[in-house]
């Protein structure tokens, strides 16, 4: 373990640049998604088109329960459609 910080140090400062920009990238692509979806989905049914979509075996591997889909505001929609993207 000794001079494992010292590497750590230099990994750090070799990557800050692509550390900074990954994450410009990840936080901006969450923020454009949770911006589009108002007007994707203006209103409750075609939210609840979307999570009947998400009510797959497929789609619930990646997202997680289904108990999330009963009340699909803004909010659930992005943490489910986010979530393997981020992954």
């Amino acid at each position: 373990m000794s001079g494992t910080l010292t590497l750590l140090h230099f990994a750090l400062r070799r990557d800050r640049f692509r550390i900074v920009v990954w994450l410009v990238a990840l936080v901006g692509a969450t923020l454009v998604v949770a911006t589009a979806f108002p007007g994707l989905y203006p209103n409750a049914e075609d939210r609840e088109v979307v999570a009947q979509s998400m009510d797959t075996p497929a789609s619930l591997a990646l997202t997680g329960p289904a108990e999330y889909l009963t009340n699909y505001s803004y909010g659930s929609m992005l943490a489910h459609e986010m979530v393997g993207f981020m992954a």
